[in-house]
């Protein structure tokens, strides 16, 4: 599923708009934004650290020469994990 991302940046002083284009798999799990100059890789699951570095390293492959940066100025994973109540 695609999606186009209206995004708005406020800075003092200062309003900026931009688009940003989503990507979902078709059952939701994964899903990749792509913006002037950002890629982002999200998952609702994935089995194990190595299937999501694979991903993300073909989406970086992929991106090398659309997205306009010659460097990585962030890098960042966030991990979550949810409680969930077994009844017990």
């Amino acid at each position: 599923m695609y999606d186009l991302l209206k995004n708005v940046n406020l800075n003092p002083g200062s309003l900026a708009q931009s688009n940003a284009h989503s990507f979902r798999s078709k059952k939701g799990k994964w899903t990749v934004t792509l913006r002037a100059a950002a890629l982002s890789l999200e998952t609702s699951s994935y089995d194990s650290f190595s299937e999501f570095e694979k991903r993300l390293g073909f989406l970086l492959k992929a991106a090398e020469g659309t997205i306009d940066s010659d460097f990585f100025t962030r890098v960042g994973l966030k991990s979550r994990s949810v409680a969930r109540d077994t009844g017990a």
